[in-house]
């Protein structure tokens, strides 16, 4: 069996009213006939698999597993274990490929972010919602991401995307403007850790298969929130090589039910303020197992980057007195890197302390509320 360039992978769960219009778009691309398309029914309970063995009775290359309900990370795992593509690419049942951005450049005139090419936010309603239609997408999304892998020998590729979020009515705009290439320079990891982290996914990208395996690198099992950022921060992290690609747009679907939106939830709230502090946990620990990236600029940086966050998320209340800076139990290990003699991070005391806080704050919160980790 030849190996095909491309392993689409695609984990579904009770998303019955979302499947056709996915499986269509993928199936609508150029080239997908010499993709593999791998179906994870995370333990559906409703029409999702009986809809998906009748799409996959008209297409060999098709493959649907199933398993019992373990989550979406697991549900990928399984996924690129059954994979066979020199790259892999991750697709949600509740979304679709091939969305043409420049179908909606009237609704976002003002680019917000020029450093990682175009992010912008457009407030609509419902009549914008459901403008959208089979005239808004097109059949080269894999075939311009393979190109731009295959011509610049990356490692890892980016698309764009736009997102719509149905509950609270406003789109999301986040598209390459030109194509970027990024290497193993500190300045380009720093770069690419804060784009991982204002992504928020693993869709729309491809991973080369290689890297996967050479790194080991999956998606944490029973980490269903913050999973996707910590796969793609770590991912970007050990790439040589990771380039955007222009003119390809993935379309999301932040519905109500998705799991992007369960943090308004307030038990949930409390899983995501653990699965954030995890991250940051094991992503600068794998930072700190690198001497090259053990700086100010990138160390320091990651470490200010979870902090401020965190100060925004979960020390809200602090944020009305005007020095609650100084009263958050992280502030204190703020990187003041201009101010700092060290020569790097590897001599600094206060970097290893703040890991073993971290490490610490996380037991601390998982045997308070009962959560179970692997």
């Amino acid at each position: 069996m030849k190996t095909p360039d491309l392993s689409i992978i695609v984990p579904v769960y009770n998303v019955q009213k979302y499947i056709r219009h996915c499986m269509a778009s993928i199936l609508h691309q150029k080239g997908v006939s010499e993709s593999e398309i791998i179906v994870i029914d995370d333990g559906s309970t409703d029409y999702t698999l009986p809809i998906l063995n009748k799409i996959a009775e008209h297409h060999n290359n098709i493959q649907i597993i199933h398993q019992e309900n373990t989550g979406v990370s697991a549900a990928r795992n399984t996924g690129i274990a059954a994979s066979h593509g020199k790259y892999v690419t991750f697709v949600d049942g509740d979304d679709m490929v091939g969305i043409k951005a420049k179908a909606f450049d009237e609704y976002f005139a003002e680019p917000l972010r020029e450093d990682i090419g175009c992010m912008s936010y457009y407030e609509n309603d419902r009549k914008t919602i459901n403008k959208l239609s089979a005239k808004h997408f097109d059949d080269k999304y894999f075939v311009n991401m393979l190109h731009t892998a295959y011509t610049t020998d990356a490692e890892i590729v980016l698309g764009g995307k736009i997102a719509l979020n149905t509950s609270d009515s406003y789109m999301l705009k986040q598209v390459y403007n030109k194509r970027i290439i990024r290497g193993s320079r500190t300045t380009d990891k720093q770069t690419l850790l804060l784009e991982a982290e204002i992504r928020e996914s693993a869709n729309f990208a491809l991973f080369s298969r290689a890297m996967l395996d050479k790194y080991n690198l999956r998606f944490t099992p029973h980490m269903n929130l913050d999973e996707d950022i910590l796969f793609c921060q770590l991912a970007v992290l050990y790439a040589d090589k990771t380039v955007t690609a222009p003119d390809v747009t993935y379309f999301y679907n932040n519905h109500p039910n998705s799991l992007s939106c369960i943090v308004s939830d307030k038990d949930n709230f409390i899983k995501y303020k653990i699965a954030y502090i995890h991250r940051f946990h094991l992503l600068l620990n794998k930072i700190a197992k690198h001497p090259q990236y053990m700086t100010k600029e990138l160390f320091g940086s990651t470490k200010n980057m979870f902090i401020e966050k965190y100060e925004t998320l979960f020390d809200q209340t602090l944020s009305y007195n005007p020095n609650y800076k100084e009263q958050t139990k992280y502030h204190k290990y703020w990187c003041r890197e201009l101010r700092c003699k060290k020569k790097d991070c590897t001599q600094c005391q206060n970097a290893y302390k703040f890991l073993k806080r971290l490490q610490s704050e996380y037991r601390k919160l998982v045997e308070e509320h009962m959560i179970k980790v692997i």
